[in-house]
């Protein structure tokens, strides 16, 4: 029997599947045969079919299949006795919704989104299509990890509709967008 360090999951991609996908896992102290690295996804085991192991610190590689039956939770890796848990969770794509955190406070028509690194923003836009009077500024940052929405600072030229938005090296360009009856041409960045 090889004699390994504590293993560690650091991380895998991607981090979503169905049964019968491949997953990459990247991390340490890995067994050099592949199917004494077990992969549990949720309840359902699955053995690795391909392994890279190092010496350290070069990060070790396995390839595992997600198996039926598997669930949406952190992976947890066993070798030989010892087990590690990843810091990500591994969502499992079945086809079926699964209900998140709704946005706070009423819905938008024409308002922005976009995503910078792992987090979701959306914003601005009227909260019933029709009013001026419901036009929004806010902006709302969605952390999937803590499935939780943190109301960031308001956009600084009132309210915006029917705006663009782009993302250049993790920095959100936000405008182009009408104000009751004018149009503008500024940009915001975020």
């Amino acid at each position: 029997m090889e004699v390994l360090g504590d293993p560690s999951v650091d991380y895998f991609s991607p981090g979503l599947g169905d049964a019968g996908d491949t997953i990459l896992v990247i991390g340490q102290n890995f067994s050099k045969t592949a199917k004494n690295n077990v992969v549990k996804f949720g309840l359902a085991d699955a053995a690795a079919f391909q392994c890279t192991a190092h010496p350290a610190p070069a990060a070790d590689s396995l390839k595992v299949v997600v198996p039926a039956g598997a669930s949406s939770a952190p992976l947890r890796l066993k070798v030989y006795s010892k087990q590690a848990i990843s810091k990500d969770t591994f969502y499992v794509t079945t086809g079926k919704w699964i209900k998140r955190a709704s946005l706070p406070g009423c819905g938008r028509f024409n308002g922005v989104a976009f995503a910078v690194c792992d987090k979701g923003y959306v914003g601005l836009g009227t909260g019933d299509g029709i009013s001026p009077a419901n036009e929004r500024n806010d902006l709302w940052e969605y952390d999937p990890t803590a499935d939780t929405w943190t109301q960031k600072a308001n956009y600084p030229n009132g309210t915006l509709k029917k705006c663009t938005s782009f993302v250049i090296n993790g920095k959100a360009y936000v405008g182009f967008g009408t104000q009751t009856t004018l149009s503008y041409l500024n940009n915001y960045s975020l």
